[in-house]
């Protein structure tokens, strides 16, 4: 990673060319990888304009330079990369979580800074990118599209027998995720600041293979939704409120957060870890961190 990152860097001039190269490495680094980077930047290996960016990283992870989780990336193609320990723990038995990323190719918040929140020991990730403008499924061809991306996600997944299945996503990602969620039968789902586009609402009969809309009393077997968004931006609020009426589930709202970005700031709050371990903990054998609270109010709508 040092090697690469000189070279790429060598011939830079500008902080906003710096820029590109940093957020670019945000949207690929493993948090070892991070690690190795904040090392040499100490060492005076690296260009002075990396310190303020790995030190914004370290602020978010404050352990990922003395214990970073031993994520190892392997691509399966343009838009799908696994992730999964490195070392020789057993594989099987582990919960899966399938991440679906925004129009910027983020989980709205830097990779390294995603992963080290997540243990190693209890996951495997399948990260989903966004497909160019139109996203994982194509507009007017939204049925045979989600089809095939679920057909890709199984193939993917069926190496490993797992026991448990959530899906998140932020922004765009955060729509498609509550499909998937739905069609592999997912126990949880969290979209943050995600919402439903118009078209999708109105077929919904179809998207769903006819588990919606609910019937009075009826039970479609669904994950458990979380809608995530910004206390204070109103626009997610209305988008989440949408969603939970289509696919009921509940609200939480991040206190005092006007962003449309609602997992960054629980990030910066040194919550990130305690928030996934609320959210997802209970599916794995890991032991509860330090602290548990997800950084959010819940609204207690079910």
């Amino acid at each position: 990673m040092i090697e690469d990152y000189l070279k790429a860097a060598s011939e830079l001039k500008t902080r906003n060319q710096f820029n590109r190269v940093h957020i670019n490495l945000n949207r690929i680094m493993t948090p070892e990888q991070c690690a190795e980077l904040i090392a040499a930047q100490r060492q005076g290996r690296l260009f002075k304009s990396s310190g303020p960016w790995l030190d914004s990283l370290q602020r978010l992870s404050p352990d990922i330079d003395t214990s970073p989780e031993p994520w190892v990336a392997e691509p399966i193609n343009e838009h799908m990369t696994w992730y999964q320990a490195g070392d020789a723990d057993a594989q099987e038995g582990k919960a899966l979580l399938i991440a679906f990323c925004g129009k910027a190719d983020l989980l709205f918040v830097a990779l390294p800074t995603f992963l080290q929140a997540l243990p190693a020991r209890d996951w495997h990730v399948l990260r989903i990118t966004h497909h160019g403008r139109k996203g994982s499924v194509t507009p007017g061809d939204e049925v045979p599209a989600l089809h095939a991306l679920l057909d890709q996600i199984t193939a993917i997944t069926a190496q490993y027998d797992h026991p448990h299945t959530a899906c998140v996503g932020t922004s765009s990602g955060g729509y498609i995720a509550m499909l998937v969620a739905m069609h592999l039968e997912a126990q949880r789902c969290v979209a943050f600041s995600g919402s439903l586009p118009e078209r999708w609402v109105k077929i919904m009969p179809e998207l769903s293979g006819g588990k919606l809309p609910l019937r009075p009393g009826e039970d479609a077997n669904l994950p458990e939704y979380v809608f995530v968004y910004g206390e204070l931006n109103q626009r997610d609020q209305r988008n989440a409120e949408i969603a939970r009426l289509v696919l009921s589930g509940h609200d939480m709202s991040v206190p005092g957060v006007r962003s449309h970005n609602s997992l960054y700031p629980i990030a910066r709050r040194g919550l990130l870890r305690e928030a996934f371990f609320s959210m997802f903990g209970g599916f794995t054998a890991g032991s509860a961190p330090a602290q548990s609270a997800p950084g959010a109010g819940s609204q207690g709508h079910g």
